[in-house]
Order: C-alpha cells, then structure tokens, then sequence
C-alpha cells in the first residue's frame, strides 16, 4: 500500500463504526478474513491484535467514531506496520473493498453527461474527491476505459465500463459470497447444534429414567439378599400375632 493507506484505514473505521456502533479488534479481524482468505486464520488474529493496541491508546478495547477521527497519522501508520507480519500492507484488494463500484460507475456517468468526454486529468480530479480515491486507481480506470487513448467517449464509456471497475467488482462480489457462505455455514451449524442438543436432551431424559429403573432394581435386590436370604422382601407389619 501507498501513501494513502490512513486515509483507507480511517474510512474504513469509520464505516465499521457506523455499522457496529463502535471498532474492535474482532471487527476488524473479521474483516480481514473476508478480504484475504488466503491468509492464516490464526496469524490475522494474532498480528491484528496486536496491531489495535497501536490505535487503542486508552485500552478501552475498542473505538468510538470520535475516536477513530482523533487517530493521527503517526497512530494509523503504526498499525499498518505491526500488521507486516501477515503481509495485508502488501495487497491491493484492500484499497479496491474500500470504495464501491456503484459511485465509480455514478461519477463516471456524470462525467460524460456533464462534457460527453473527458481526459485523464478530469477523472483523477473526479475520482480523488471520491473517499480513498487515489490517482494510482483513477489512472487504472481511465486506461481500461479509453484503450490508451488521450480522451473518454460516450462510446468508451458504455463498451469498457464495467471492464475499467472489475477489480472493484470482483472484491466486492468475494466478500459478499463469503459473508453469505459463512452465514449459511453458521445457520446450518447453529441448525445441527440445536438438533444434536435435543437429541441429547432426550438421551439424558432415557438415560435418567432407566437409571432410576435400575437403581430401583438394585435395590429390591439388596433387599432380597439382606432381608429375605434369596427371597423377596416381606413387610411383617401386617402379620397376625
């Protein structure tokens, strides 16, 4: 990652802190094991925590908005390099899950509704103002775009678009099929821990019964043995005198 990785970073808190109500560690470990499965489950958990310590000044265990608008840069880059050990600093789909191709694909509309074409320039300008929008990436686009030409047509624009933002779109369409996965997985395992539940519930209620049912049946042997000498217990209370 670049010169721009706080500002991915902070938008990126920020958002989880929208949805979530605030950061933790654990949000962001979930985070990263959708954007890079291919990592070990293990070394994301243990490199990302102690990575948050690095924005977590108070120990609190976790951020609030406001807290993640006070982090400076110094704070963020920290983070950034405590998470080496796991190489997520190295990998580009993290800058592509940070925007959604839906506002590339708006401001690259406008764009040609506004000037039916435009230049490299016009859409770095355009896509910086977007939020984490880097040059690198505006200048990725207008290449798939224009083919290497100088300006964008209407023409362009229609036959490349969706081939310009792909990189946006495949992350985007990787994390949402494994958030789906990893729901479906945990329904279908919450489904077969109920049913594995009720099952020994079940068992036990047998078990305890038949235990009972044994217990009882030891017991009238015991009796059997200690009162009668092989033969069954006799209650004398009743007998004539």
């Amino acid at each position: 990652m670049g010169n721009e990785d706080h500002r991915f970073l902070r938008n990126g808190f920020l958002k989880g802190a929208e949805i979530n109500g605030n950061v933790t560690a654990e949000h962001i470990i979930e985070e990263f094991k959708l954007l890079f499965p291919e990592l070990p489950a293990r070394d994301i958990e243990i490199e990302t925590k102690k990575a948050f310590t690095m924005l977590d000044k108070e120990k609190k265990g976790f951020l609030t908005k406001d807290d993640v608008t006070r982090l400076d840069v110094h704070s963020l880059r920290q983070f950034i390099v405590a998470l080496t050990p796991v190489d997520l600093s190295n990998t580009e789909r993290l800058e592509y899950s940070y925007l959604d191709p839906n506002q590339i694909r708006h401001m690259v509309e406008r764009l040609i509704a506004k000037y039916s074409k435009f230049t490299e320039e016009m859409l770095v300008e355009e896509y910086s103002k977007l939020e984490c929008g880097t040059e690198d990436k505006a200048r990725e686009i207008f290449r798939k775009l224009g083919g290497g030409r100088d300006v964008v047509t209407s023409t362009d624009v229609v036959s490349n678009l969706k081939y310009a933002i792909a990189n946006w779109l495949d992350v985007l369409q990787d994390i949402h099929s494994r958030a789906v996965l990893r729901a479906d997985r945990d329904a279908e395992f919450t489904a077969k821990r109920k049913e594995r539940l009720l099952i020994l519930r079940d068992d036990i209620q047998y078990r305890s019964k038949r235990e009972r049912e044994e217990l009882l049946y030891s017991l009238k042997e015991e009796n059997v043995k200690t009162m009668g000498v092989g033969k069954p217990f006799h209650n004398h209370d009743n007998d004539e005198l």
